[in-house]
């Protein structure tokens, strides 16, 4: 699979990363590597949905956004009732756990 990131997604990566790093470096440069690594790990089909269960069930907002409907995509594997239809862009649905 092919990962593209859009400009406007490099923007709002670029920007979200000078505010992280004004307050801590360190943090910022560990949230681009962890990014960088879930791309990674989309791109490669690699993505395990027991990893995306515990995120999903953990403490941290999570955010999923998938083009495909509900059933034929990751948003199927956590429980229904904890899955939330933040919005639908064109043909793009995002997903929170929140």
């Amino acid at each position: 699979m092919t990962i593209v990131v859009s400009l406007r997604a490099r923007e709002d990566l670029a920007q979200a990363y000078r505010r992280i790093a004004e307050d801590n470096p360190e943090a910022a440069d560990r949230v681009l590597a962890r990014l960088v690594e879930v791309i990674g790990m989309l791109a490669s089909g690699a993505v395990d949905t027991r990893v995306l269960l515990r995120l999903w069930e953990g403490p941290r907002r999570v955010f999923l956004v998938v083009l495909r409907p509900p059933a034929q995509s990751v948003v199927a594997a956590p429980p229904p009732a904890g899955v939330r239809e933040v919005g639908v862009y064109g043909s793009r649905c995002l997903y929170g756990n929140r």
